[in-house]
């Protein structure tokens, strides 16, 4: 079985479930708010272990009661916490709202996420069988684990940065939506860079690479906050299994799809037999 490192964020996640997006000086009342864990790397790990693959997660939490929960439940889960520093401080905190359609908007304190630095990243990294990373961390934490990586490499920056160029330089594969793709300098510019491949994701209409768009399955979203994380998981799940491109996204379209069934981030994460019972 394949092994996947993921080296990432951990945030405590509150949501706002609200009837449209907050306009500029507008106070909305929630229909209803929500806590649940959340962050890129936490959420792309829950992913990925949900879709029966074993995977470390390397990152950092507080010394406070979240950093205690993201612990437990990291074990509840079976996914592997040696690279994951306890450090004094806050866990990291995002602030989501949602609207009735599923769109979302967030805002983010890192917290200790930001204290993670390249001395202490885990050996763990050198030895696996693919590395997925985002950008949600310090560049220089992101950059190092690029060149410690020795199997496949997805990075996926989000938030997206231009100091991120060079670890997006070091991919197999870059996954960024059509925001962050434009905020980069569009997929010609991250090519020149040096990403091997680049998949942009569409939201309901599904990705593209190159010049061939590679469509989702139709769902009534609900929330589709965890949609990019499932992505994420899913494409690498496929791609260190072997499958061809172009099926590993469509496989990975699926596991966004299927993510905006539920509310949430990680807990709307779906397992492999719901990516494969979703049809078009």
């Amino acid at each position: 079985m394949p092994h996947i490192v993921v080296v990432g964020s951990l945030n405590q996640d509150l949501f706002a479930y609200v009837e449209h997006l907050p306009r500029r000086g507008e106070t909305l009342h929630a229909r209803h708010s929500a806590r649940q864990l959340g962050g890129k790397g936490f959420n792309q790990a829950v992913g990925i272990r949900r879709l029966g693959v074993d995977v470390d997660l390397v990152g950092a939490v507080g010394d406070d009661a979240a950093g205690e929960t993201f612990v437990r439940t990291l074990d509840g889960f079976g996914i592997g916490r040696t690279g994951l520093r306890r450090l004094e401080g806050s866990t990291g905190l995002a602030l989501i709202t949602v609207d009735e359609g599923g769109e979302n908007t967030i805002v983010l304190d890192p917290g200790v996420n930001h204290s993670l630095t390249p001395e202490m990243l885990d050996d763990s990294i050198a030895g696996a069988d693919a590395v997925l990373v985002q950008g949600e961390l310090r560049p220089e934490t992101t950059i190092r684990v690029m060149d410690m990586a020795k199997g496949l490499k997805v990075v996926n920056p989000a938030p997206a940065g231009l100091e991120l160029s060079p670890a997006i330089a070091r991919a197999d594969v870059v996954v960024v939506n059509e925001g962050e793709a434009s905020d980069l300098g569009g997929t010609d510019r991250l090519r020149a860079l040096g990403a091997a491949t680049v998949v942009v994701t569409l939201g309901q209409r599904g990705s593209q690479i190159d010049n061939t768009v590679i469509p989702a399955p139709r769902v009534v979203a609900v929330d589709s906050t965890g949609a990019g994380d499932a992505f994420c998981a899913a494409l690498t799940v496929a791609l260190v299994e072997g499958r061809p491109i172009d099926d590993s996204i469509a496989w990975a379209n699926r596991a966004g799809a299927a993510a905006c069934l539920r509310h949430g981030s990680s807990e709307a994460l779906p397992t492999r037999d719901e990516v494969d019972r979703l049809r078009f």
